[in-house]
């Protein structure tokens, strides 16, 4: 019983079983889940998307991108080149298996995730007590032939510990790694939404591709010469996060390993092959983002992606030491937050170093290279991470090496506190009781308030997507027929074109959406054919959602003053544009606004869509 509790492997299933299992009651299928399932049950189409390209939501071939405008089911502001097409083979694999085996059970979607999710804890415990590799073998580092020096005799150990001082114990720092990741509350809104389970596949995966060649290095076993480049091929067919988690293991090379340099450039040499032809595979196949800036290409567009690199590093130190951005909502991207992301991001960095370089100091030589390459492995997973929007999700990869590294702080302030002496005279100094608040804030995020966010925030997400699906069922939609064009004069975000369609609803001819804005809109109705739209609360249409409306069209391509959309039944004209998007839109429409082809909503109070009573003549009305 003793030894089963000092096991992280233990610590770890049981946090994931008694936190995380639970909530699979709470999956449901929303947003881009809907899309895959719908696509593999054959209910839609979309240009490239298949049982083996299910991330492909846009081609960037602007014919195809024309042809879904003129039907809906994009939005008219849509950029033609809109490209987000990503090589994820091994991921749309799982997703296309996973709905062979469950079909449309939330329950069995959600099962499959638990299982990758299981499996990332134990692979975390894995790399935790790999880490801890010197306190297992008494002192002992990897010697520089490759191979890990044999465990010590308790004699020689005590003679060691008499040369490099007291023994430096590591035990808990697998256990609060495996809790610390286990309980990231920011993994739920990846846990319950299964198009982002290849976040937790490409982690494991990367993750077991590091442990392989690890081991080669460090205990000569040849197997993993062979393997571990087999796992980061599988793990780049998975997804593009791999190229950060990659980064670990060129740091463990180029920081951690104590062979000659030349050495660790031949042993890296079958990864860097890798990574060249991946990235000459996905240029050459037209993979990638484009034509919106969710997604930056640093080769692409390197000043753009280097202009936003001081504010996403800023938001992802924030959010792995302090979860600045889950729990306190400090995000560039809301208003007024530009400043104080970089300066509560400074200042999560600031604490990181006032509580490690105290602990680092003490830790030994053979310890101190362990956790460096883990330190140059995290700062190198940010580079390519900082191509995508900074969001809480991607966290996930720099938390490999973050996990320990906080893990390493508890575990060492701990003993510096209680060792020996009473906790009263240890706290001798202002910078003791600084660093002994840092560490109870630390228990506080990591291990008391994130699993208890576990427990509340999954309930509120299915409730909201359960009465969500609800109000399209009692909306004025239930009566559309199958001739007529749905136009929505604000609101019809939450419940699109592909949700009707999977969840098998009536559905028009075809689904317009004519503003994005959340702002207060005039409707003018200059012609019995023509509606004018004017922003009467100021700004733009793109003014309050850009997060999500430059998912769509590029600031580097905005639509001008005069600029015109032409559509099968309706011309869309731009009247006037600020720094943001068009403040003043004319739509004209092939019929009268009264004609029985066309239906009008708009949401109502409590987020259903309702008809909207278009206005006369002359006439306006606002929304």
């Amino acid at each position: 019983m003793k030894k089963l509790l000092k096991s992280p492997f233990f610590w770890g299933i049981l946090a994931v079983l008694l936190v995380v299992a639970p909530q699979i009651r709470h999956f449901r299928f929303v947003g881009t889940d809907c899309t895959h399932l719908a696509v593999l049950q054959g209910l839609m189409e979309r240009p490239g998307m298949g049982p083996l390209t299910l991330y492909c939501l846009a081609e960037g071939v602007p014919d195809h991108t024309r042809s879904e405008i003129a039907k809906g089911q994009a939005t008219w502001w849509t950029s033609p080149y809109q490209k987000i097409r990503f090589l994820r083979h091994f991921s749309s694999a799982i997703t296309a298996l996973g709905f062979k085996i469950f079909g449309l059970n939330p329950l069995g979607h959600g099962f499959h995730t638990l299982l990758w999710y299981l499996l990332l804890i134990i692979l975390m415990g894995l790399l935790a007590k790999r880490v801890c590799l010197y306190d297992r073998m008494g002192g002992g580092e990897p010697g520089v032939d490759g191979a890990a020096s044999p465990p010590r005799s308790p004699a020689s150990a005590a003679k060691a510990e008499t040369a490099v001082g007291p023994a430096y114990r590591l035990t808990a720092v697998p256990i609060l790694t495996v809790l610390i990741y286990a309980f990231a509350a920011r993994n739920i809104s990846n846990f319950l939404y299964g198009s982002a389970r290849w976040i937790f596949v490409v982690t494991a995966i990367s993750i077991i591709a590091l442990l392989l060649h690890v081991k080669w290095r460090e205990e000569n076993w040849q197997p993993g010469r062979f393997l571990a480049p087999a796992a980061a091929l599988l793990a780049l067919l998975t997804g593009e996060a791999s190229l950060a988690m990659l980064s670990y293991l060129f740091a463990y090379e180029l920081f951690g390993s104590g062979e000659p340099f030349k050495k660790r450039l031949k042993a890296l040499l079958p990864y860097a092959a890798l990574i060249c032809v991946y990235l000459v595979v996905y240029k050459v196949m037209g993979y990638g983002a484009s034509g919106q800036d969710q997604y930056l290409n640093p080769l692409h567009d390197p000043l753009a992606y280097f202009a936003a690199l001081p504010t996403k590093l800023a938001v992802m130190v924030g959010e792995m030491f302090a979860v600045t951005v889950h729990y306190f909502r400090i995000h560039p991207q809301m208003p007024g937050k530009l400043l104080l992301t970089f300066l509560v991001g400074a200042a999560a960095l600031a604490a990181f170093v006032l509580l490690f370089l105290p602990a680092w100091k003490q830790a030994p030589a053979a310890l101190r290279r362990r956790f460096k390459w883990l330190i140059f492995g995290t700062i190198g997973a940010m580079l390519p991470l900082s191509a995508a929007d900074a969001s809480p999700r991607m966290v996930i990869y720099l938390s490999t090496g973050g996990a320990i590294l906080l893990a390493f702080i508890l575990n060492s302030w701990g003993r510096k506190l209680f060792q020996k002496e009473s906790l009263r005279k240890n706290l001798k100094s202002p910078a003791a009781y600084l660093g002994a608040l840092c560490c109870l804030g630390i228990i506080f995020l990591h291990l008391i308030h994130s699993p208890y966010r576990w427990w509340k925030v999954p309930k509120y997400i299915s409730m909201g997507t359960d009465m969500a699906v609800k109000d399209q069922e009692k909306s004025d939609l239930k009566d559309i027929q199958p001739h007529q064009t749905a136009f929505f004069l604000k609101g019809g975000i939450g419940m699109d074109y592909v949700h009707r369609t999977f969840y098998r609803l009536p559905l028009p001819a075809v689904w317009r959406r004519l503003s994005p804005s959340n702002g207060k809109i005039r409707y003018l109705r200059t012609a019995e054919d023509t509606l004018e739209l004017e922003m009467v609360s100021g700004g733009s249409l793109f003014a309050k959602p850009k997060a999500h409306v430059y998912t769509e069209r590029s600031r580097k391509t905005p639509l001008k003053a005069g600029e015109v959309i032409a559509l099968p039944d309706l011309r869309i004209t731009v009247l006037a544009v600020d720094r943001d998007g068009p403040t003043r839109v004319e739509f004209k429409f092939d019929r009268p606004l009264e004609d029985e082809h066309y239906r009008f909503f708009k949401e109502s109070a409590d987020f259903i869509l309702v008809t909207a009573e278009v206005p006369e003549v002359g006439k306006s009305i606002e929304i």
